[in-house]
């Protein structure tokens, strides 16, 4: 349980220090290459949107987009009284479908996070939850290879 507990925070924090600001301060230092938001009518879905970052056009296969994989991307969940949201592990094979960005182009999709985890609908029901997510994106987008943040998801009634 003792080692539980302290990986849980372990990733917590890890999460922490990769949502934080770039430490250059500068858009040249640390692009921006994705925005994850809560979809307002469906509570448990995110909008991602991704940029290509680099100058010129990247070639990478169509899983390793946020939606289009389960493994593109990792999230950590804990309720506000601290309890760790379990994982669930869905087999999702990747479809080697090769396709292209151009500089500055941006996509969007979105991700169901119920598939994620086992029992975060009954969760949210008795507290708010806060959603880590790092993107594991292709090295060809010019950005950090695990670009991350946090969601605040709130109690539903």
């Amino acid at each position: 349980m003792l080692w539980k507990n302290a990986l849980k925070y372990f990733l917590i924090g890890l999460c922490a220090c990769m949502a934080g600001p770039p430490t250059g301060g500068s858009e040249d230092f640390a692009p921006t290459i994705v925005k994850v938001e809560m979809i307002k009518d469906k509570p448990f879905w995110l909008h991602v949107t991704v940029r290509n970052a680099a100058k010129t056009q990247v070639k990478f296969y169509e899983y390793q987009l946020p939606w289009g994989n389960y493994n593109s991307m990792e999230f950590s969940a804990v309720t506000f009284d601290g309890h760790y949201i379990e994982r669930g592990l869905p087999v999702d094979d990747p479809l080697f479908v090769e396709t292209s960005m151009e500089p500055s182009e941006t996509r969007s999709g979105d991700v169901d996070i119920t598939r994620k985890f086992s029992g975060l609908e009954k969760a949210a029901k008795k507290s708010s939850i806060l959603l880590f997510w790092a993107y594991h994106a292709p090295k060809a987008f010019g950005g950090p290879e695990w670009p991350g943040g946090l969601i605040w998801i709130p109690q539903q009634h």
